[in-house]
């Protein structure tokens, strides 16, 4: 049997429309195409202008992939904005629990504001602390986030 490397499941915003961080996930999911030995998959996000209860079905088509693809993948990556992370990462957390897989939020933003009201505080410790890692862009994102979240796994 022949061993085809890493399996990532990878979830995120893709084009259209434009924008900074559709397109860095396109550009990231491209490169890592290209580099052979890497399987992929690439789940895209729902659409931001979308009505509510269709990001809601949207994202329940999402969850339900996740829990039927991925016993086929080796981790799976959500690259997401603050809101995401919020209201869909516990969900996706979750997933990855009773898949036994490794979770990866790649970060848009620093995703933390201290103005947060108290229920995204407690969702953000509740991932901050279980997911296997949070990547982010910048230095000043890591380090805002070491200040208020010591025990989670972010880096650059």
């Amino acid at each position: 049997m022949k061993d085809t490397g890493k399996k990532i499941l990878m979830i995120g915003p893709l084009p259209p429309p434009l924008g900074g961080a559709r397109v860095l996930f396109k550009i990231t999911a491209d490169y890592i195409d290209s580099l052979g030995g890497i399987e992929q998959k690439v789940i895209p996000l729902w659409s931001m202008d979308r009505p509510r209860i269709v990001k809601i079905f949207s994202a329940a088509g999402i969850l339900l992939q996740v829990l039927l693809r991925g016993p086929q993948y080796d981790l799976i990556s959500f690259w997401t904005s603050r809101t995401g992370m919020l209201y869909f990462g516990p969900l996706l957390k979750l997933a990855c629990v009773i898949l036994g897989k490794p979770l990866v939020i790649r970060l848009f933003g620093i995703g933390y504001r201290r103005d947060s009201s108290r229920i995204e505080r407690i969702l953000m410790r509740v991932i901050f602390r279980s997911v296997d890692l949070v990547l982010v862009e910048t230095q000043t994102a890591v380090d805002s986030l070491r200040d208020d979240f010591p025990t989670g796994n972010v880096k650059s």
